[in-house]
C-alpha cells in the first residue's frame, strides 16, 4: 500500500513537472530573439547559483573597536559593534546552508573582537550545540594586526 502511494505521488510529480515544462515551451515561442537571450541568460544564473559550493564558513565582525591606536589602522576609531541577535542569526544562517557538508567554521574578526569576548563564547556555544550532528566546527580568531601582518 505504501509503495503504491509512493509510485502515485511520483507520477503526480512528473505529470506536474511535463505541464510546467509544456506550458514554459508555449512561452517560449512567443519570445523575440532579444527576449530568449536575456531569458538563457537568467537560466544560465540561476543553474550557476544551484551549483555554488556549500557555504562552510563564516567570518563574523564582532566589531570595529579597538584598544590600541595605530596610526596606520583604517578602522580609526569607530565604535561599532555586533549585537547578539545579529551574531546568532548569522550564525543559524551558515548552519543551514552547510547542513551538507561534514564541519563548519567560524572566524571571529574586526578591530580586536576579543574585546567581546563573551559574545564570542556565547556564538562559540551556541555553535557547538547546534552542530550535534556529527559535524565538525572550529573557531579562528583574526583582527586587523593579526590579518595585515602588522
Amino acid at each position: 500500500m505504501a509503495q503504491e502511494l509512493a509510485t502515485e505521488r511520483i507520477l503526480t510529480v512528473e505529470q506536474g513537472f511535463e505541464e510546467k515544462l509544456k506550458r514554459l515551451d508555449e512561452i517560449l515561442q512567443t519570445l523575440s530573439d532579444d527576449e530568449m537571450r536575456r531569458f538563457a541568460l537568467l537560466l544560465e544564473r540561476q543553474l550557476e547559483f544551484h551549483k555554488r559550493s556549500l557555504l562552510v564558513e563564516m567570518e563574523l565582525i564582532i566589531t570595529y573597536r579597538c584598544n590600541l591606536a595605530c596610526d596606520y589602522c583604517f578602522m580609526g576609531k569607530q565604535n561599532l559593534s555586533m549585537d547578539r541577535d545579529t551574531a546568532l542569526q548569522a550564525i543559524d544562517f551558515l548552519l543551514v546552508y552547510s547542513k551538507d557538508h561534514p564541519f563548519v567554521n567560524v572566524t571571529f574578526f574586526g578591530g580586536e573582537p576579543l574585546l567581546y569576548l563573551g559574545l564570542m563564547e556565547e556564538v562559540a556555544g551556541y555553535v557547538m550545540e547546534q552542530v550535534r550532528d556529527g559535524r565538525r566546527n572550529s573557531f579562528r580568531l583574526h583582527n586587523y594586526l593579526l590579518r595585515e601582518g602588522g
